[in-house]
């Protein structure tokens, strides 16, 4: 996942080669070294999919893009590879452990009732890994969820604007890479 991460964050969506003009081959292979890749057919494969995913239309479901509208139609200047942000939980960076008269973290048991309710929802994927964590910390935790505070931090894998007439519009990407090849 980190090798596909680290080629769309060097490429040029638009020419389908890394942004200093090498070629997509010589980009995918110098960063499979670098991240251990080494099999001559994962290359081969990323190297198929990448054209195939670069002109893949985004604008299906309830998306508020142009019709159409794929990673190839994004300029370098309307991009931003891996935005990174902080988000509060409960009292966040604020809160002491013992600090009664200031403990607003977010409530455990709600955490617990919000990941129950989807647990036994298997529609997305997640369901039996969604159990055995609720499972792994009923037994850690006698049923209750340790309780959150402080700060999340992460990175958006890609942030791109859309310019319609004299408006943008921004959306955000994550890049999944669970299989680049179909199963057999």
């Amino acid at each position: 996942g980190t090798w596909v991460h680290a080629i769309f964050e060097e490429l040029n969506f638009q020419t389908g080669n890394a942004r200093d003009e090498r070629d997509l081959g010589t980009l995918s292979q110098e960063l499979g070294l670098r991240h251990g890749v080494h099999s001559e057919k994962d290359l081969t494969l990323l190297q198929q999919a990448v054209p195939l995913i670069l002109q893949t239309p985004l604008d299906q479901g309830a998306c508020a893009l142009p019709p159409g509208f794929c990673l190839r139609d994004i300029g370098s200047e309307d991009r931003l590879d891996e935005l990174g942000f902080d988000l509060r939980l409960g009292s966040g960076s604020n809160w002491h452990p013992g600090d009664d008269s200031t403990d607003v973290r977010i409530k455990a048991d709600s955490v617990r009732i919000a990941l129950e309710s989807r647990s036994d929802d298997d529609s997305w994927g997640g369901g039996p890994w969604l159990s055995a964590i609720l499972a792994r910390a009923a037994q850690k935790h006698k049923g209750v969820l340790p309780r959150i505070a402080g700060i999340l931090t992460g990175f958006i894998d890609l942030t791109f604007r859309v310019r319609t007439g004299e408006h943008s519009r921004y959306f955000i990407a994550d890049y999944k890479t669970n299989r680049i090849a179909p199963s057999n």
